[in-house]
Parts: C-alpha cells; sequence; structure tokens
C-alpha cells in the first residue's frame, strides 16, 4: 500500500484542507481584521463565535476550488439518467457517513460499500470479526481497500477497538439515510420548524444518548434558522457558519449538539439556498486519504477554510463515482435484450441505483423468483457490470 505521503493527489487534497497560516490574535490589528469581515458577516456575530476571525481574503483561493468542483459534481448528477442520479445520491451518503466515522467519530475507516451491505444486513460485528481473522468475509471491500489477504487482516486486527460498534454504526447509517432523504423527498427539510429539526436530529445526538428525542428552543433555533438563510454571501460559506453557529446556538435542551447534525444541518442550509440542487452537500466523504479533520468547528477562524478543503476534496471523488456509473451504464446498454433477456436493463437500472443488491432484493423488484433474478446478476457480471462484493457462496451481494 502505497504512504499517502508520496501520492501527489492525496497531497494536494490534503493542501486544500488546511487554511494559510494565521497570524496571533494579539499581533492583528483590530482596525485590519474588521475591514477584512464581508458585509455578510458582521464582526459582532464573529466575535461571539471566537476571539479571532477568518482571513476572508485568504479564502478566495478554496471557495473558488469548492465551488468549481461542487459545480461540476451537481451539473454533472442533473444531467445524469436517473437511476445514475439515484445510485450517486446513495453512494454518496454512505461515503459521507464512511467519513464521518473517522473524521469525527474517531472510529477506523470502513468502506462506503461495506456500510452499503451493513445497511442490508449482511454483515456481522466488525470487531468480532476482525479479531477473528474473517475481515475479509465481513468486511470486504474495506479489507480489500488495504491489500487484502494476511495484511488486512492484521491491520483490521490491530484496529478493532476502532471498528464501529453498534451504537456507533447506528449513527452513520442515520447520517447517509438523511442526507438521502434531503434530496430525494422534497416535502423533507429538517429546517422546516422546530419539531421537523428536533425529529432529523435526534439519531444524531451524542453517542449513547439512544433515541431519547430531543427537545429544541424554539426562539434559539428560530434566530439560528434567520441568520443561516440570510443569504448576503456565497451559499457555501453561508453553510459554513450555519455548521460552526449550531453549535454554539444552545438550541438544543439537555443535549449538546454533535457534528453530524451540524453538517446535516449545513447540507440542508446549502440545499435550501438553491446551491447544490440534485446531490447532499459532499464533506465527510474524501475517502481515506483525507486526513480527520481535527479542527475544532468552534474555531470561527480556521472553519470556513477547513469546510471549503473538504467539500472540494469531496466534490472531486464524487466525481469520480459519477464517472464510473456512467461507465457501467453504458456497458449495460451494450447488452442484448432479446427474449428471455428483456429484464436485464431493468436489472441493470436497480444495479445502478443501489450500492449493494442481493438476488433476493432484485426478485422482489421485479417480481422473479431469485434464481432467475441470480441469473441476471451473472449476466450482467459476465458483462462486467456489476461484480460480487461478499466473496461468500451465500448470501451474496453484488456493487458496481
Amino acid at each position: 500500500m502505497e504512504d499517502p505521503e508520496d501520492d501527489p493527489d492525496s497531497q494536494e487534497d490534503a493542501n486544500l484542507l488546511e487554511p494559510d497560516s494565521w497570524r496571533p490574535v494579539w499581533e492583528e490589528d483590530e482596525t485590519e481584521a474588521e475591514a477584512a469581515v464581508p458585509p455578510w458577516l458582521t464582526p459582532s456575530r464573529t466575535r461571539r463565535l471566537t476571539r479571532r476571525e477568518p482571513d476572508w481574503r485568504a479564502l478566495i483561493p478554496l471557495l473558488a476550488a469548492a465551488e468549481d468542483a461542487l459545480s461540476r459534481l451537481d451539473a454533472g448528477a442533473a444531467a445524469a439518467s436517473e437511476p445514475v442520479r439515484a445510485g450517486l445520491i446513495a453512494r454518496l451518503a454512505f461515503a459521507e457517513a464512511a467519513g464521518w466515522l473517522t473524521s469525527a467519530a474517531g472510529r477506523a475507516w470502513v468502506h462506503p460499500r461495506d456500510l452499503a451491505l451493513a445497511e442490508a444486513g449482511l454483515l456481522g460485528d466488525f470487531a468480532a470479526a476482525a479479531l477473528s481473522g474473517r475481515a475479509a468475509t465481513t468486511l470486504p471491500s474495506t479489507a480489500s481497500s488495504l491489500g487484502g489477504g494476511d495484511r488486512a487482516a492484521r491491520i483490521l486486527a490491530e484496529d478493532a477497538d476502532r471498528l464501529p460498534d453498534g451504537a456507533t454504526l447506528a449513527q452513520g447509517l442515520a447520517l447517509a439515510r438523511a442526507l438521502r432523504r434531503l434530496v430525494t423527498a422534497q416535502s423533507w427539510d429538517p429546517l422546516t420548524s422546530p419539531a421537523a429539526a428536533a425529529a432529523a436530529l435526534t439519531p444524531l445526538g451524542p453517542e449513547g444518548s439512544g433515541l431519547a428525542a430531543l427537545r429544541v428552543r424554539r426562539a434559539r433555533f428560530t434566530a439560528w434558522r434567520r441568520t443561516a438563510l440570510a443569504g448576503a454571501g456565497p451559499p457555501l460559506l453561508a453553510a459554513a457558519m450555519a455548521a460552526a453557529t449550531w453549535l454554539e446556538a444552545e438550541a438544543l435542551e439537555e443535549s449538546a449538539p454533535t457534528p453530524a447534525q451540524a453538517l446535516l444541518l449545513a447540507a440542508a442550509v446549502a440545499r435550501r439556498l438553491e446551491r447544490v440542487r440534485a446531490i447532499p452537500l459532499p464533506f465527510w466523504g474524501g475517502g481515506p486519504g483525507v486526513q480527520p479533520l481535527g479542527l475544532p468547528l468552534r474555531d470561527a477562524a480556521a472553519w470556513p477554510g477547513a469546510f471549503l478543503g473538504r467539500v472540494a476534496v469531496a466534490a472531486r471523488h464524487g466525481l469520480a463515482e459519477l464517472h464510473r456509473l456512467r461507465d457501467a451504464e453504458a456497458a449495460a446498454a451494450q447488452l442484448s435484450t432479446k427474449g428471455r433477456q428483456s429484464l436485464l436493463p431493468a436489472a441493470a437500472d436497480a444495479a445502478l441505483r443501489m450500492p449493494a443488491l442481493t438476488a433476493r432484493g432484485l426478485a422482489r423488484q421485479l417480481r422473479i423468483t431469485p434464481q432467475g433474478a441470480l441469473l441476471l446478476l451473472k449476466r450482467l457480471q459476465a458483462a462486467g457490470v456489476v461484480r460480487e462484493a461478499t466473496g461468500r457462496r451465500s448470501f451474496r451481494a453484488y456493487v458496481v
């Protein structure tokens, strides 16, 4: 496995994550600092968040890079076929969950496809499997990304205590579902009301809090939402500051806000401000080579630059996923659909939509027997459209 430091692309991605170095607050000239604050973010509002203020001029290159990558991804998704767009949304959501597990929850990285298998109920306990040497079957895509074989088994066994447990995994999957719903369910918006926010944020509450319903302070939530949606500046910066200010708003009763909640709300702000239309806002999903965030969301000086860097990297990885799905769609279009193969297009559409597809699940969708669905999947596998992801003889799943 290559050292990330030797990979120029990884270095480029890492450089996007950190803004330029800041002068110590005691060396800053107050008049100069206030002059650097754009009109859409007043100095008084910034000082409530932190003792330092961002160097807004230094953010221009980061903002340009994030806007470019995000625009390409959002426009590409909007122009794609409906199966590709739906599949991209689902895969981006699982990539966000995978990145959140590493960056915010402090867990070992798990491949997004394995999270899809976990949501489908096809995987067991991660830590137990790693300790028993069964990582290749319980975390097949993760093990493959680590080189496979004994090396992957050894790495996963050493990181067994850092693999997601049941509660953390449930939070990650809840985040993925919420991000998908934010795009696919037009009537669902956690910004609509305090009650809607409480329902959306409860599964993303502090680890160990269970499913106890959150209570949102109406007045403070309304004030936070009004400021977040003011819309006087770039929507990406509005989303960044919405995440930071949520953690300072004290809008939850008897519960501390979490990064997962903050980023879901940032995604909702970006969508409400129409910065993204066809996809959820990418942030965590930069892949295993991206360093953990390591910056407190409350640091208003460092947070916007880190936010924009993460968005740029995650959007670039999303573009690679979009190209991969389009290639699979093109391969499926070359297949013969005569006679008994007339269900192949429908099977290919299902494979594009679903990050992990089983024969039984395909059979339910197409209203055919599991044996017939398995034959269709094998036909798609022979054409290079899908591949088997589990390495098992039973309870198999196929991925694009």
